[in-house]
């Protein structure tokens, strides 16, 4: 069984994305804090933090399919 080069470089984004989630989380809070409290995020913020990872990492995996 053959694993296509899109599956791979969604595997590679989806992992990319999960162990960068919380540095992602925390750098928004950050900012959207400016020095005050912090900022909660809310849940369809961390999902759209996830998102444009994920969606950023993919499209940076498939144009790298040929180095792995």
């Amino acid at each position: 069984m053959s694993i296509s080069d899109e599956q791979v470089a969604h595997d590679k984004a989806i992992a990319f994305a999960q162990a960068t989630l919380l540095k992602d989380i925390e750098e928004f809070e950050t900012q959207q804090s400016h020095g005050a409290k912090k900022h909660h995020v809310s849940l369809n913020e961390q999902a759209g933090l996830f998102n444009y990872s994920y969606v950023e990492s993919l499209k940076y995996f498939a144009e790298q399919k040929d180095s792995y």
